[in-house]
């Protein structure tokens, strides 16, 4: 046996490979899983199929982490965004029943990709505190980036 850090389970003889430990992110106790939040976003009618990634950060004042989604789209008014990002947020809460605190709508091709041409968490999360988180504390409200 290897620790791989990957997570599957066996079923009749064969192995399925379910996700990556490092990659669960942990909500009030709740293991949440990022392909699952990726594939209900990617089903979104505005969000490009695929160009989306989901990852934790950590919310110290709650003790615990919290959902960022970045899914990328052509929509370019701040309205159409708004209406993306509460459509996304009801879907997660319809199908897998939590609560998205960060949900932000980027461009196409801003997503960073790994050499084999898959979307990169770690990258993007990297991106997105480096970038984006700023910006986000910083609005008013932070009415543009959340879907409460």
């Amino acid at each position: 046996w290897y620790r791989t850090g990957d997570l599957g389970f066996i079923f009749e003889g064969e192995l399925f490979v379910t996700g990556r430990k490092k990659d669960i992110i942990i909500v009030a106790g709740n293991n949440i899983y990022p392909d699952d939040i990726e594939a209900v976003v990617s089903e979104t009618a505005g969000v490009h199929p695929g160009r989306v990634v989901a990852f934790g950060t950590n919310n110290s004042e709650r003790g615990t982490e919290e959902i960022t989604i970045l899914a990328e789209s052509d929509l370019q008014s701040e309205n159409e965004k708004s209406k993306l990002k509460l459509s996304i947020a009801s879907r997660i809460r319809e199908r897998l029943d939590c609560t998205i605190k960060n949900i932000v709508v980027v461009p196409g091709m801003w997503l960073v990709k790994s050499s084999s041409g898959k979307i990169s968490r770690s990258a993007n999360k990297d991106r997105y505190l480096k970038e984006l988180r700023g910006r986000e504390l910083n609005e008013p409200n932070n009415k543009h980036n959340h879907a409460d």
